[in-house]
């Protein structure tokens, strides 16, 4: 997750835009998150077990939609772990500038490329 705490993309100012981080832990790793607080309003570690259900990101995403049905966010972004192994910084940057100036009219963006 270090690519969250570098300057691998745009994160709006606290004074524009505030970002709460939801991390759902599937893989029992302990990750030192305190680098990261500067950047988030919240950090929130949420342990998702799959059981024999799923053994991908999907389940953490479910939670969250769970989690967050009555009251959701503004807008909600997921991502994997490997973030850079499914999307480009550069594009990821010019969404959260929107979000920053509140231009983002959309209902859906899609972030992933093959």
């Amino acid at each position: 997750l270090e690519w969250l705490d570098g300057n691998h993309f745009h994160l709006p100012s606290p004074d524009r835009a505030s970002v709460d981080l939801f991390i759902y832990e599937k893989c029992g790793y302990d990750t030192d998150l305190s680098t990261m607080s500067r950047s988030f309003r919240s950090i929130n570690t949420i342990t998702v077990e799959d059981g024999d259900v799923r053994r991908d990101e999907c389940s953490g995403y479910l939670r969250h939609l769970i989690d967050h049905y009555p009251d959701p966010a503004d807008f909600t972004l997921f991502f994997q772990a490997d973030a850079a192994d499914h999307m480009q910084y550069g594009y990821l940057s010019l969404v959260m500038r929107a979000l920053e100036l509140h231009s983002l009219t959309t209902p859906f963006v899609h972030l992933n490329y093959p």
